[in-house]
C-alpha cells in the first residue's frame, strides 16, 4: 500500500509507508493491520432466502467468482441483516485462511466436502452492533458442517459448554447444517447460518453477532 502526502511528521509507526498530508482521522497505524483484510477480492454472494434445501446442491450465489482467484491467504465473510424495525445490522470478520480449497469457504454442503471444527487466526471484526466485541488480531473458531450437532464441547473450546449449544458443539449424524463464526473469548458468535440441508427445506435460522449463552 503506497500512502501519498506532502509530510512525514510522526509517520515512522510499524514501518509503513511514511507519507500523509496531516488530516485528522486514521493514522497510518491503525490503517496498516486492517488494510489487508479490507482489500479483498469478492469470492461469492449469497442472497440468503427464508427457507432452503443445500444438502447436496449448491446454494444458487448470485456472484461467484471463486474459479478466476489463484491463491489467497487471507478469507473474509460480511453478514447484513435488517430488523424487523428496519435497522440494517451489519458484521465483518476476515481471518487467515483456513483451507486452500476456495470451493470450501462457501455454504458447506456435502457437495464441497467443508467441514471445519478449528480455531481461525489474526481475526478482524467490525461490527455496528451493539456489545458485539470489534478488533484486530483476535482468535476466533470455526463450526462449519453440513450435518446436525449436538451441545457436547467435542473440540474442547475454552469456556464453551458441554450442555448448551454455544461456541462449542459437536457435529452429529444428520443434515441439519451449520455455518457459524466465533469469538470464544468474548462468548459471542459472530454469525450463524443454519438448518440449511433439512429434507424437505428447512425454514434457515441466521443471525448476525449475539452473545452465545
Amino acid at each position: 500500500m503506497d500512502y501519498i502526502g506532502t509530510q512525514t511528521i510522526n509517520s515512522g509507526l510499524l514501518g509503513t509507508d511514511g507519507q500523509h498530508e496531516g488530516h485528522s482521522g486514521w493514522r497510518i497505524d491503525q490503517l496498516d493491520t486492517p488494510m489487508a483484510g479490507w482489500l479483498n477480492t469478492l469470492a461469492a454472494s449469497l442472497d440468503i432466502p427464508s427457507s432452503a434445501f443445500w444438502q447436496s446442491a449448491q446454494p444458487a450465489y448470485s456472484v461467484d467468482h471463486r474459479a478466476r482467484i489463484g491463491t489467497f491467504d487471507r478469507v473474509a465473510y460480511y453478514m447484513e441483516l435488517q430488523t424487523p424495525e428496519g435497522q440494517l445490522q451489519y458484521l465483518w470478520a476476515s481471518m487467515d485462511a483456513f483451507t486452500t480449497d476456495l470451493n470450501k469457504i462457501g455454504v458447506p454442503t456435502l457437495a464441497t466436502g467443508a467441514v471445519f471444527q478449528q480455531p481461525v487466526a489474526n481475526l478482524n471484526v467490525v461490527s455496528n452492533v451493539a456489545g458485539v466485541v470489534n478488533g484486530t488480531g483476535l482468535t476466533g473458531n470455526l463450526e462449519f458442517w453440513p450435518a446436525n450437532y449436538q451441545p457436547a464441547n467435542s473440540a474442547g473450546v475454552t469456556g464453551a459448554s458441554a450442555t448448551l449449544f454455544d461456541f462449542g458443539d459437536q457435529p452429529s449424524a444428520g443434515t441439519y447444517g451449520s455455518m457459524q463464526l466465533h469469538n470464544a473469548a468474548a462468548g459471542q458468535t459472530l454469525f450463524a447460518l443454519n438448518n440449511w440441508g433439512a429434507g424437505s427445506g428447512g425454514v434457515i435460522h441466521r443471525r448476525a453477532c449475539w452473545p452465545s449463552p
